[in-house]
């Protein structure tokens, strides 16, 4: 399969994956936030925080893994495509055990009730147990990332269309589930996380059986790993993890935990379902990203230079151009739709929403930087310039809090996230061998625009060397 081609049906996949991601985003906050209300809204919310902070460990090593099985493949070395997949499994298997023990611990035995702000169950017409839901929403999230490994195992197999198929049905399955659960049966967040917890095993299953079909002789999980395989993967994997933990950790999860400890669920509600509408313009150009993951990897590989330009380009422009557009729309209605979608029950300031586009205009300028740098295995250049920012940002987001609430907040947030694309921007220019000037000039180029968009959405794209590759059939 070419890469246009590939690129193609990526495209077409990533779109109906997030279309679909969008169209639950909307959906869940207005059912949500009316049948449990803000408060108990906001208390599931930060279960999920709790939850996505146990499992944040195996995102690092996820990644560097699916780029190594994604170059094995490219060189037709089955041999390392499957020592890194069992290696993978099997770092994925240890720490979902690790993960499980943890949020019995969390769920059991720490003061969750001091956290959610109430004593075991909630107040209002939506009753259960804070601990079982806890632990139930705990047990869902180590479940996804079990289906992560099988469902990147099948897209670096050069079937990324199929993989993310059946991440975008367990989405879609699991918002249903949830919907109805919610409205019809008056579920509480304990007893909704066993409809999830059955949907994400069943496409679990599922999944599972199709890798074993397009790669039978690689499917030896359980089979000795050659440990060279992790000293090649400890320093992107610690990367990987770094760049993952600061976007779940300072750009969606901190800011819930440091708000529920402030001011409790309904300002967690407030900033959540601001931020969530910020959610659906990055989903517009996540659509372009993701399927650039595997293209990065086999252009660093190659060390295609020409081909990582045009990517880092065309990723760059797209993903800033639809954000910039957004602008004046979401600054101007966003308060009426957040009002109208919880029956106003929450109101959201116009300023309070300009600062989070702000945010999510830095994001946009550097999230294909992101995805090359982890794409190239050379993420690890950035930990320690991360770390040292994410420590101020926890310092400053929480003084700023405590003064101003989610105004506060969305300052540091906006402080962490320039800091954040200045260092992604630098390393990611120095893995491709790239000078920034070169980007800048292809991005902002009428004709190089033009001809990006046909290598994307031209069926006729002719072979010019550096835009196709034969790795992938």
């Amino acid at each position: 399969m070419q890469f246009h081609q590939r690129l193609s049906r990526g495209l077409i996949s990533s779109f109906a994956a997030r279309s679909v991601a969008i169209v639950t985003q909307l959906v869940s906050v207005p059912v949500l936030a009316r049948t449990w209300g803000v408060e108990v809204y906001g208390q599931y919310l930060t279960m999920i925080a709790l939850a996505a902070y146990v499992n944040v460990a195996t995102l690092g090593v996820h990644q560097a893994a699916m780029t190594e099985m994604a170059i094995g493949h490219a060189r037709h070395d089955s041999k390392a495509y499957g020592n890194a997949l069992r290696g993978l499994f099997q770092t994925v298997a240890g720490v979902s055990v690790a993960a499980l023990a943890v949020q019995v611990v969390l769920a059991f035995v720490a003061p969750t009730a001091a956290i959610l702000h109430q004593n075991g169950h909630i107040l209002g017409a939506v009753h259960y147990s804070a601990r079982w839901a806890i632990f139930l929403i705990g047990v869902q999230a180590i479940l996804a990332q079990n289906l992560g490994v099988v469902t990147s195992s099948i897209a670096a197999l050069g079937r990324y269309g199929e993989g993310q198929a059946y991440d975008t049905a367990r989405v879609a399955l699991d918002s249903c589930g949830l919907w109805i659960g919610v409205m019809a049966f008056h579920l509480g967040p304990d007893r909704a996380a066993l409809i999830s917890i059955g949907i994400f095993s069943t496409m679990l299953g599922v999944a599972w059986l199709r890798l074993s079909q397009v790669a039978p002789d690689r499917l030896r999980m359980f089979s000795a790993v050659d440990w060279r395989i992790f000293a090649k993967l400890w320093k992107p994997t610690i990367g990987n993890f770094a760049i993952g933990t600061m976007f779940l950790s300072f750009l969606v999860q901190a800011p819930r935990l440091i708000l529920a400890s402030v001011a409790g669920g309904a300002a967690v509600a407030l900033f959540s379902i601001s931020w969530a509408l910020m959610g659906v313009i990055r989903q517009s150009f996540e659509v372009l990203i993701h399927p650039l993951n595997i293209e990065f990897a086999y252009a660093f590989g190659s060390k295609e230079k020409a081909l990582a330009t045009d990517l880092l380009a065309l990723g760059s422009t797209t993903a800033t151009g639809l954000t910039a557009l957004a602008c004046i729309p979401v600054i101007a209605i966003g308060p009426w739709i957040i009002s109208v979608a919880t029956k106003g029950q929450i109101h959201a300031p116009h300023l309070l929403i300009a600062m989070l586009w702000g945010v999510l205009a830095l994001y946009s300028s550097s999230i294909c930087f992101q995805a090359a740098l982890q794409s190239s295995n050379q993420s690890h250049h950035t930990v320690w310039p991360l770390v040292l920012q994410s420590a101020l940002f926890l310092v400053l987001a929480t003084i700023l809090t405590r003064l101003a609430g989610p105004y506060g907040l969305a300052s540091a947030l906006l402080a962490y996230q320039l800091g954040f694309t200045a260092v992604v921007v630098k390393w990611t220019c120095r893995a491709f061998d790239i000078p920034f000037a070169d980007v800048f000039k292809e991005a902002t180029s009428l004709s190089s625009m033009n001809r990006m968009a046909k290598m994307f959405f031209g069926p006729m794209l002719r072979a010019r060397g550096r835009g196709e590759f034969s790795g992938l059939k």
